[in-house]
């Protein structure tokens, strides 16, 4: 019975593993070691950290600090970018971004704010009833925050996170 083991698979799913390759080592015989890091697609501008990153349609949007505010980018494949607004009641921390059919609802631990790529349009939910955001998840078509400093959570409207009943706090 030979000594080494002739494949290399995964442990747990029994394949071969992705992003890896072979490489020779005297010692063990073969290695296998981590692809080299990704390549840079693009520079967000004056912008000193990514904040939050989430794929929707076709394209990478990412929330990323630049100085007391924080800005909601576009990225395309190709690496162009577009600012698309900014966010000003937080400039640091986690973000949050979930989206539903038609909007991206953006969290940053205050407030909320929905972008729109139908029509272009980038706010800050001003429905009286909302009473701000520590954070945001998406299930079944609503918005589900939880307000910040609070145990209580709440819900949007279906398919609006523009839309928020006091009768849903």
């Amino acid at each position: 019975m030979p000594d080494k083991f002739p494949f290399i698979v995964d442990g747990i799913r029994g394949d071969v593993p992705t992003n890896f390759y072979a490489a020779p080592d005297t010692e063990r015989g073969v290695l296998l070691n981590p692809t080299p890091g990704l390549l840079e697609l693009c520079t967000l501008t004056n912008c000193t950290e990514v904040r939050d990153l989430v794929a929707y349609g076709n394209y990478l949007y990412a929330v990323a600090r630049r100085g007391s505010q924080a800005v909601l980018w576009r990225i395309a494949s190709d690496g162009t970018k577009a600012e698309l607004g900014t966010i000003t009641t937080s400039a640091s921390g986690p973000a949050w971004q979930v989206y539903n059919s038609t909007q991206l609802c953006i969290c940053d631990g205050v407030s909320g704010y929905v972008y729109t790529p139908s029509t272009g349009l980038f706010a800050q939910i001003s429905d009286a009833d909302f009473p701000g955001g520590g954070g945001v998840a998406y299930q079944d078509g609503y918005g589900l925050f939880f307000q910040p400093s609070s145990k209580m959570w709440f819900n949007t409207g279906l398919n609006d996170f523009t839309n928020i009943n006091a009768l849903d706090l």
